[in-house]
């Protein structure tokens, strides 16, 4: 994929294969292997190091480093496991151009660099000579939408936020309430284990930092125990499979109590309709 930017960029989908830059012939080519006899020595130093002593090297000696900087452009950069983050951002944190040497790129820098974008749970970054930068990336899975005043933010299982949701995320369920992103991975986990019910829940409500509302997408909201909320709401479910209690006209479900449910009729109610 090519961004109307001075230099390829290529994006790499997981799901497709992964082939390597191809092999420059020539003047490159020769390049590439006085550099890898000169770095041999040094095979198990880390990237930045082996770079530093090439440099050392050729200031002690007639060739100069200058000559390698003007020669050795990064031409292109090679994107792996980018889900969610854009390109631009990318090009904008790291700022790399067509005249950014191979030779003086620093790779921590760089890796420093992407690790301040919020989406990023790891990265390794490699230099691929004679032109070729190399990232792979680990990002956070978008988990939920947690409400907030102006509109709702992207988090992570964790709970940790991620950016501000523009719309592309409305399919993750919603939660409130004070802590509640700290709380919902275990909640959600708890709806998840009846996927006919987890399917009709649009939000899920942390009330008093000890219990969770569910809402669910027909506009019913379930009020669910403190102790033991997955038994309530595999009965729940036992119950809407016998009695299609969710299809009925009801505001409220509550189960706080054990024993029985409260059942709040819906104020566009008809008895008419009801059996």
């Amino acid at each position: 994929m090519r961004l109307n930017l001075p230099f390829k960029f290529l994006y790499i989908n997981r799901s497709e294969p992964y082939h390597k830059p191809k092999r420059i012939v020539g003047l490159r080519l020769f390049i590439t292997f006085f550099f890898l006899i000169s770095i041999t020595p040094l095979w198990f130093f880390n990237d930045n190091g082996y770079v530093l002593y090439l440099k050392s090297y050729f200031d002690n000696s007639n060739f100069k480093i200058s000559n390698l900087d003007s020669k050795i452009k990064l031409k292109e950069i090679h994107l792996i496991g980018r889900e969610n983050i854009s390109k631009e951002l990318i090009v904008q944190k790291l700022g790399l151009n067509t005249q950014t040497s191979m030779i003086s790129i620093n790779l921590k820098s760089l890796n420093e660099k992407l690790q301040t974008i919020k989406w990023v749970k790891s990265s390794v970054i490699e230099r691929r000579l004679p032109d070729t930068i190399i990232i792979k990336l680990e990002e956070y899975k978008p988990f939920a939408l947690l409400q907030v005043n102006d509109g709702h933010i992207v988090i992570t299982s964790d709970g940790e936020r991620i950016i501000k949701d523009n719309g592309k995320f409305g399919y993750l369920p919603v939660i409130n309430g004070n802590g509640s992103e700290k709380h919902a991975s275990k909640m959600l986990s708890i709806l998840s284990s009846e996927p006919y019910l987890f399917h009709q829940v649009w939000a899920i409500s942390f009330i008093g930092k000890r219990r969770w509302d569910v809402s669910l997408r027909s506009g019913i909201k379930i009020k669910l125990p403190e102790q033991n909320p997955s038994e309530a709401w595999t009965k729940l479910s036992e119950i809407d499979r016998l009695e299609a209690i969710l299809s009925r006209e009801f505001d409220v479900i509550d189960m706080r109590k054990s024993d029985h449910l409260v059942l709040t009729p819906s104020s566009k109610y008809n008895p008419e309709r009801s059996t």
